[in-house]
């Protein structure tokens, strides 16, 4: 599954804090004995930073990999450099190589990937500010979610690439209260 979204098709009011939604697919991932690990690039860790403070994340949470340019995705989750040259790095089949990697190179049992632009600038290749690309990987299959957030600041792109990837995450596992969301 992939969804191409712009953030006026998103419903932000429906949209819980990152917070509640981590500690919602924490606790979940707990009930089913599921963990997660996590590969980011443009939230630079802010999507582990909002898991490991939940309650139950050092049973439910693994870690994470953190790669923020394009040779640590190659190398650290074994994104193909032609995927990359050819797509960029801010692209569905690059989220889905990233989750699929962080799910095959870590230990958990469902992946969640996000990469996009969140500074304030267009990235190297052309990718505006607030596209935003997030994905979520189980042994079964890969989704993604292509975002166009718009020209916020940093720090808004931010929580919001992570909230959004929190509720793909959630939407997966079957979790009926982010359905109003997307």
């Amino acid at each position: 599954m992939s969804d191409r979204i712009s953030i006026d098709r998103l419903n932000l009011a429906k949209l819980e804090s990152a917070r509640t939604l981590a500690e919602r697919l924490i606790s979940i991932c707990l009930a089913r004995h599921e963990r997660i690990v996590t590969a980011e690039s443009c939230t630079a860790g802010l999507l582990g930073q909002t898991l490991s403070g939940c309650v139950g994340a050092s049973i439910a949470f693994d870690g994470g990999f953190l790669t923020y340019t394009k040779q640590a995705k190659t190398k650290m989750l074994g994104v193909s450099a032609d995927l990359l040259t050819t797509h960029t790095a801010v692209h569905r089949l690059v989220a889905h190589a990233m989750a699929d990697g962080a799910l095959l190179r870590g230990p958990g049992t469902i992946s969640l990937s996000v990469t996009g632009v969140t500074g304030d600038t267009p990235d190297e290749d052309g990718n505006p500010i607030g596209r935003v690309i997030m994905a979520c990987a189980t042994a079964h299959s890969t989704h993604s979610l292509h975002c166009e957030f718009g020209h916020l600041v940093s720090p808004a792109l931010n929580q919001m690439a992570v909230a959004v990837t929190l509720a793909l995450a959630l939407q997966k596992l079957g979790d009926e209260s982010v359905a109003t969301i997307f």
